[in-house]
């Protein structure tokens, strides 16, 4: 499969990004990697709650779901653990390199020549293609060492000529002779960080090195699992330099106060969530005065929030709850009725959410094709707690959104993401 769209100004930076799932043991490491995380910690204790025959639906369902919108539906079978690769060079005449994209490390390495523990086997599932810097003529020593992952990442620093998106950009990256394990277990040549965090390596962080070489300072993802069937290839992307890209449609939300920690995109409170087109008979059960805060990330793929917020989804997709499958079902023909309902954030921006991101189909043991609400509350069935306090927006959400984010203001927005054209290769 392939993505078919309109050519990007020059001064726009566009890399195409694909999902590669990754062994069990390698998800477990990462997970822990992560699980000292403020955010991490609060959506593990968000999720214990989540106990009640609900949870079992939404296992169940994560496997089965199918999402409507586009009008595809596609399969939406996620694996548990996922990274972001893509293809950048590095060095000249150019070497071929396949990067995990890591919103938490805030560099660049590549597995250098005769790195220690480095498969360069050709019939190896991770065989590595490795920076050979003696073969570059644009190759600078940088004079320095390099460490990543806690120190089990090490090399010497290099600059170089990198191609990023078709843009040859000068950069000072890790040269890596050893790495981690789990870098070794995925077919994977090198990390590019992405985090806007300081670098430990006495070097500006990969997205400062590159600020001068946009027009403007930010960076634009689509985290997509909707297209593509191998392991959502190139389905994704991450652009550099502008908001203005065919992708995504030009109705951008700028929430005032965003923190991305690379795992959770948090800060923003919602101060009230209301149904569009909502008749004047309807008007007082349409707005719901929350105080909520809200969080986005690719970790969870449906919706969670309170049962008031939940309640209001019922009512904007005419959904029924069903006593025997626990599921608020809407008629698969009525979709396309259900009304928008818009999170409205605290000073004035606004995030509207669409049939497609609350609404999928799937097929349930019987053979029946379902339209099912996709947002679940925090409602524990057998300690009666209620989590009133959140709004999770998960990848449901990201397929159908761009996220950009300023490098030195640190501002997020959102804006939905454009038609895209796919065609067979």
């Amino acid at each position: 499969m392939a993505i078919v769209s309109t050519t990007l100004a020059a001064d726009v930076l566009r890399v195409p990004l694909s999902h590669i799932e990754v062994p069990d043991r390698v998800a477990k490491h990462l997970l822990e990697r992560n699980s000292q995380s403020p955010s991490m910690i609060a959506y593990n204790k968000h999720m214990a709650q989540m106990t009640g025959p609900m949870s079992m639906q939404h296992h169940f369902r994560a496997k089965i779901a199918q999402v409507i919108g586009n009008s595809n539906t596609i399969p939406l079978e996620q694996p548990q653990y996922s990274v972001v690769v893509g293809n950048i060079t590095a060095g000249t005449p150019p070497q071929q390199f396949t990067v995990s994209f890591d919103f938490q490390q805030q560099d660049l390495y590549l597995i250098g020549v005769g790195c220690d523990g480095a498969s360069t086997s050709d019939s190896s599932e991770t065989s590595k293609n490795q920076y050979d810097s003696s073969v570059s003529t644009t190759y600078q020593n940088a004079n320095g060492t390099f460490s990543a992952d806690s120190g089990y990442v090490t090399g010497n620093l290099a600059s170089d000529v990198v191609n990023l998106g078709g843009l040859n950009v000068n950069l000072t990256f890790g040269d890596a002779d050893e790495i981690d394990w789990w870098v070794n277990s995925l077919p994977i040549d090198g990390v590019l960080g992405l985090s806007a965090s300081v670098s430990q390596n006495n070097i500006p962080n990969l997205l400062s090195q590159l600020v001068p070489q946009m027009t403007d300072p930010v960076v634009v993802m689509h985290m997509n699992r909707r297209y593509g069937e191998s392991y959502w290839d190139n389905a994704s992307f991450i652009a550099f330099g502008s908001e203005n890209i065919p992708e995504c449609q030009q109705n951008w939300s700028h929430p005032e106060k965003t923190t991305f920690d690379g795992i959770f995109i948090t800060g923003m409170n919602v101060s009230s969530v209301s149904v569009d087109g909502a008749t004047a008979e309807e008007a007082c059960n349409s707005v719901v005065a929350t105080n909520h805060t809200l969080q986005i990330s690719r970790w969870w793929t449906p919706m969670y929030a309170s049962y008031q917020v939940r309640d209001l989804f019922v009512k904007a997709s005419g959904a029924l709850f069903n006593q025997s499958t626990w599921d608020y079902e809407v008629p698969c023909a009525n979709v396309t009725q259900a009304k928008n309902v818009n999170l409205n954030l605290a000073g004035g921006e606004k995030i509207t959410l669409t049939p497609d991101d609350y609404v999928v189909q799937y097929e349930d043991y019987y053979g029946r094709t379902v339209c099912a609400l996709y947002v679940y509350s925090s409602y524990d069935e057998n300690n009666h707690n209620y989590d009133s306090n959140s709004i999770y927006l998960g990848q449901q959400f990201l397929n159908n959104h761009c996220v950009s984010y300023n490098i030195n203001t640190q501002q997020m927005g959102f804006a939905p993401v454009a038609q895209m054209q796919i065609t067979d290769q």
